[in-house]
């Protein structure tokens, strides 16, 4: 039983068109127009080109790139802004460490 149905499968292989392949592209190929000129139909139904659909995704797309650049400089201007806070911090800090030391040391020497 088994032995058949290997032969059966090789046979049925070995039966397959040699332009299987361009079959199954042009298969596909109309598959694709056919759902085009549907996609079409539906959109001439309301009144949409894909030209207004192109558009439309174009501005879309525009203003995400927009946004997306603010939200960056935004995010930019932050960290530049947390980096110069820090450095007025460090440096208070190093100006009250270093009067802490000299007037530490002045103690010391009047000791």
């Amino acid at each position: 039983m088994l032995k058949y149905q290997k032969e059966s499968y090789r046979s049925k292989k070995a039966e397959k068109p040699e332009n299987h392949e361009e079959e199954q592209r042009s298969t596909r190929r109309s598959t694709t127009e056919r759902c085009s000129s549907n996609v079409r139909a539906m959109f001439d139904d309301v009144g949409v080109t894909f030209d207004d659909v192109r558009l439309k995704k174009n501005i879309n797309q525009a203003e995400e790139e927009r946004s997306e650049r603010q939200r960056r400089n935004d995010l930019d201007q932050f960290e530049e802004e947390q980096r110069s806070t820090t450095k007025q911090h460090s440096t208070d800090d190093v100006r009250k460490t270093k009067r802490q030391s000299t007037s530490s040391q002045q103690h010391m020497r009047r000791k």
